[in-house]
């Protein structure tokens, strides 16, 4: 029996959210290179300070490091205000390139040029600007960088004022430095600053991806009957993901074969790597007859939901030792007693379920 064409794409669809983890990788690096820059700038700004070292006035002391932080505060800006830019427009033609990547693995699978509309420049750059990624858009990620690079400039320098530190200590800090017993003691964006960036860049780029596949394909809704969830198989993948692998959705959000569980467009929560895959419609539902393709294509296309290898079937074939660690020894209890399923964990709006909330849901 041929293998069914939405199986390839959902194996696809994987292989191309590896590719997109690796591009991730690239604009993680990227946004890193950028704050070092927004740190050597303040660095410059802060040795310009004078009467920092010399002031005993406390009072003094504290105008000198407020004037400062004001213009930090600048700094951080205008710089956070050109990362945007630069990110956006990187972004713009990453969707592009998305859009015409996932047309042409349908194309290919198929061997019919059927999605033949992608998005353009213009369009594309509407998507990046507008799109909803885990709740939030690009905007509201870069505001919450740079709020968090403000709070670490900030907090660092106002414990440097109550303990009385010197520009030069103040300006180690906020760069980073090996102390004499070769302890490398971290930088200013080293800490919640980095984090927070890595993480917003890796749930941007993977928001953007999938919105890309997503207007691409609803675009060809004479073609496309929906969206199958694909989660990545490992121990890191959370329960709400999980739960959703394998799943699909019709174009308008409604669940295919029995699915009640609400439909999202990936990612759903910070650092997502869920991805889409494509379910095309049959021949028949397209109301082709194509004799010119020999029967094996012809079958291959039957409009099923791929049934490729699932979470929940790659968590069972898991030890015991992997699954308790996974569940957490309270589920994991439950589970092996049979009194939840997998995708009891969550409830129907696809939220994680307490283990509390579990346990009424066994004793109803």
């Amino acid at each position: 029996m041929p293998e069914s064409i939405n199986k390839k794409l959902a194996e696809k669809a994987v292989l191309q959210a590896l590719k997109d983890a690796r591009y991730t990788t690239g604009q993680r690096k990227s946004i890193m290179k950028q704050l070092r820059g927004t740190v050597d700038r303040l660095v410059a700004e802060l040795s310009k300070l004078t009467g920092l070292d010399t002031s005993k006035s406390p009072r003094r002391r504290k105008q000198i490091i407020a004037s400062f932080l004001q213009d930090a505060e600048q700094i951080i800006e205008k710089d956070f205000k050109a990362f945007e830019k630069s990110f956006t427009s990187e972004m713009s033609r990453y969707a592009v390139y998305e859009s015409e990547a996932v047309a042409k693995t349908v194309n290919t699978a198929v061997g019919v040029n059927l999605v033949s509309k992608t998005l353009t420049e213009k369009q594309a750059a509407a998507l990046v600007s507008e799109a909803w990624i885990a709740n939030k858009t690009v905007n509201e990620y870069f505001k919450g960088m740079q709020e968090s690079m403000k709070a670490d400039l900030f907090s660092t320098m106002r414990r440097g004022y109550l303990t009385g530190e010197s520009t030069e200590s103040l300006i180690r800090k906020i760069r980073g430095y090996v102390d004499a017993d070769g302890i490398q003691h971290a930088a200013l964006i080293d800490g919640a600053t980095r984090k927070s960036a890595e993480r917003a860049v890796r749930t941007m780029v993977m928001g953007i991806a999938n919105e890309a596949r997503h207007k691409t394909l609803v675009e060809d809704a004479d073609v496309v009957k929906g969206f199958q969830w694909v989660a990545t198989l490992d121990g890191r993948t959370c329960a709400e993901c999980a739960s959703r692998d394998g799943l699909a959705w019709d174009l308008d959000g409604n669940g295919l074969d029995g699915n009640t569980f609400p439909y999202e467009t990936p990612p759903i929560h910070a650092s997502c790597r869920c991805t889409l895959a494509p379910v095309l419609k049959s021949w028949e539902e397209l109301g082709m007859d194509l004799p010119e393709f020999d029967p094996s294509t012809r079958a291959s296309m039957d409009g099923q939901v791929s049934d490729t290898l699932d979470f929940k079937e790659w968590f069972d074939s898991k030890g015991a030792a992997f699954q308790a660690k996974w569940l957490g020894p309270g589920r994991y209890e439950l589970w092996q007693k049979g009194k939840i399923t997998f995708r009891d964990l969550v409830d129907q709006n696809g939220r994680e379920l307490t283990l509390a909330q579990l346990k009424e849901l066994v004793d109803d």
